[in-house]
């Protein structure tokens, strides 16, 4: 009776032990997954931050032509106040 515990626990302990070396290579295979996918976010890492910089370079661009068609658009206000003002003047002469 004593000898069949022990084949039993030597079974179960062999048992456990295999299970452990299974599910460590698992850890191990997770682990160098995720070393890879790291690796691999490096390497677009720089490619975004491009994307990033190029597209605040354009909003930026879009500001910069829109404020001077501001400008333009004022600039052509004053001109036109102006010249109706020296029509006027020269109406009233």
């Amino acid at each position: 009776m004593i000898r069949q515990n022990n084949e039993v626990q030597f079974s179960s302990d062999e048992s456990q032990r295999e299970e452990e070396e299974e599910g460590g290579g698992e850890e191990e295979e997770e682990l160098v997954k995720e070393e890879k996918e790291e690796e691999q976010n490096e390497i677009s890492l720089p490619e975004e931050e491009e994307e990033l910089i190029e597209e605040e370079e354009e909003e930026q661009n879009e500001i910069s032509r829109a404020e001077e068609k501001k400008e333009m658009a004022e600039e052509e206000d004053e001109d036109e106040e102006k010249n109706s003002n020296e029509i006027r003047a020269t109406e009233e002469e």
